[in-house]
């Protein structure tokens, strides 16, 4: 079982590089067995509900390790499958050690293209902070060397 993970600074459309997926023949994330609403992207999005601006890499507790170790068992026989989703940036260390068959496709922009595409999606001034952008930019640059 191998695992791709697509991901990158969330100011870009990575959803567009699932195309990679068809080209690879990557298998999208399966479901937990027993809970067909809990894969890969809505982990993802339980973890980080709580927090939306992280700048430093993320180390979940126990029990979300174990919901992703369903996740993961679940897509076992998977010879190749995968996620994309921006978020995985945040946990790269956290997704490095706890499987060794994990390969990472980093997506990311220039600064100057983040911090403006961060302005845009920005609904007013008080949303933006260029500190935060620029943290996690950085973060999402930082792992060339995985």
């Amino acid at each position: 079982m191998n695992t791709l993970v697509i991901c990158g600074n969330p100011w870009l459309d990575i959803k567009k590089a699932k195309e990679l997926f068809e080209i690879f023949g990557v298998s999208d994330a399966l479901s937990i067995a027993n809970n067909r609403t809990l894969d890969i992207n809505t982990w993802h999005e339980h973890l980080f509900a709580s927090n939306k601006t992280i700048t430093s890499q993320v180390k979940p507790s126990k029990a979300w390790e174990l919901a992703v170790s369903e996740i993961f068992l679940s897509n076992w026989e998977e010879p190749l499958w995968g996620w994309v989703n921006s978020k995985s940036t945040l946990m790269l260390d956290f997704f490095n050690s706890f499987d060794p068959n994990i390969y990472f496709i980093l997506v990311y922009s220039p600064l100057e293209e983040a911090l403006g595409k961060a302005l845009l999606l920005s609904s007013n001034s008080d949303d933006f902070s260029l500190q935060e952008i620029t943290a996690q930019w950085m973060l999402s640059v930082s792992y060339t060397h995985l």
